[in-house]
């Protein structure tokens, strides 16, 4: 069983300075000296869980929980939950074993070989992924009206690993992650990105860029095969759909793709209002080079990635970061983008910038 998340632009530093959160006007000095006030513009009640933290910006929420150091809601305001979440009332495993959640993660990559995860006695081992990379939990450092910065334990590896969660935008998410190396080795990582996504969802991966054809591959065996039975033609902007409604297979299968370090899922709006469903796009604020896509294979990774379970209902859409050789001591950053698109089917041309929230009839969303 295998789950991942992403990285982008990469910045190597030997100390750790603080992050600086733009888009929040006069309170967006340095995060760190900010106190928690959730009586200001921007913050909101939450509600996937009591330790949550909530932003909204017009109609855009994102909703972050430090006790299972997860993205828990991600959406319209009171809309659907472009996230999939399971049971969120529960705590994470005390015996450090796997407890899924769902909701927006981060793990550190790779996930094998010998630059792979590790146990508590230092062996490798593939899974489960080590509890302070997975469910923390982690410690809020920071808080604007608009955004929240998180840190986390440090690793089995010595890694520690920071994330700047803000809302960049009335349609979008910046998600900042940021590792430093404490331990006295240089470590060769790079971080990635989980989305779990709804079983009656659609997933698009970008095939086809520019004249640049995408190759899927895989180390499971008959993976391809299987995801050609529910994987659509690539369309006129060079997206195929995955229908995650056809999957009926036995067991789980990982399939990447080398191309452009981009993936959307479309969610369907359960109260049929104003709209019919969303596209949630993801990318790295920075692309990656044909050499950084070549380097996550390499590690037996790449840039995009998607896990199917039909059995579970354990559907992910995953995003790498770039390769990266962290000195002791230095520290490496990356920015995720998260962008919402009205759509009322699952195509992908409705994707474009006409379709960005906010709703042009809030109606029920606002009144709420």
């Amino acid at each position: 069983m295998r789950l991942s998340f992403g990285f982008a632009s990469v910045a190597l530093s030997l100390t750790l300075g603080a992050a600086a959160m733009p888009g929040c006007g006069a309170v967006d000095t340095d995060v760190y000296l900010l106190p928690s006030n959730p009586g200001s513009p921007g913050l909101a009640e939450a509600k996937t869980r009591p330790d949550a933290v909530r932003m909204r910006r017009g109609q855009l929420a994102i909703e972050y929980s430090p006790d299972l150091d997860r993205v828990t809601f991600f959406g319209v305001h009171n809309g659907p939950n472009l996230l999939h979440t399971i049971e969120l009332d529960r705590e994470p495993a005390s015996d450090g074993s796997y407890t899924f959640f769902g909701g927006g993660y981060s793990w550190i990559a790779p996930q094998r070989g010998e630059h792979g995860w590790r146990s508590e006695s230092g062996e490798l081992q593939d899974w489960p992924p080590d509890p302070s990379i997975d469910a923390g939990p982690s410690r809020i450092v920071g808080r604007t009206p608009l955004g929240v910065v998180a840190e986390n334990p440090i690793s089995r590896e010595g890694l520690r690993e920071e994330k700047s969660i803000r809302l960049s935008s009335p349609h979008s998410a910046s998600i900042e992650f940021q590792l430093s190396n404490t331990s006295d080795e240089t470590l060769r990582r790079a971080t990635w990105i989980n989305t779990a996504v709804r079983p009656n969802a659609r997933i698009a991966l970008r095939l086809r860029d520019r004249g640049e054809v995408a190759q899927l591959y895989s180390s499971d065996e008959g993976a391809l095969e299987i995801l050609s039975g529910i994987l659509g033609p690539t369309d006129d902007q060079g997206w195929a759909i995955v229908d995650l409604r056809k999957a009926t297979f036995d067991g789980g299968i990982k399939v990447y793709t080398d191309g452009p370090a981009e993936i959307a899922v479309w969610v369907p709006n359960p109260e049929w209002l104003q709209t019919e469903g969303f596209w949630m796009h993801r990318s790295l604020e920075t692309p990656l080079t044909v050499e950084q896509r070549s380097e996550l294979r390499a590690l037996g990774e790449g840039p995009v990635a998607i896990y199917l379970n039909p059995g579970l209902g354990l559907f992910e859409a995953e995003l790498y970061g770039p390769v990266v050789d962290l000195e002791p001591g230095a520290t490496a950053s990356s920015t995720e983008v998260w962008t919402v698109y009205r759509a009322s089917s699952p195509r992908s041309f409705l994707m474009r910038e006409s379709r960005l929230l906010p709703l042009e009839k809030p109606g029920f969303f606002e009144k709420h």
